[in-house]
């Protein structure tokens, strides 16, 4: 199962930037189906890396339409060597 780096940062506006972005990132992610083993790698007030493990072909599927009820912004998506 190969591991993929998830980075966020947040949207200028949103309700949720009332909360610590590393609170938010984590629901989102974890709220993602087929995505397994979450971890938090590290979290600022800009920006939140986590990995994933995924157990599918290819990469995962991080929908966008979601990460705007949540008040993120995905800024990159890389593959990690475990």
């Amino acid at each position: 199962m190969l591991r993929y780096q998830i980075v966020l940062r947040r949207r200028l506006g949103s309700l949720l930037n009332l909360l610590p972005l590393r609170v938010v990132a984590l629901t989102y992610v974890q709220s993602l189906e087929g995505l397994r083993d979450v971890q938090l790698e590290y979290a600022s007030r800009k920006h939140a890396v986590l990995s994933v493990a995924w157990p599918g072909e290819g990469t995962p599927v991080i929908p966008e339409e979601y990460l705007d009820r949540y008040g993120l912004e995905r800024t990159e998506l890389a593959e990690t060597v475990t």
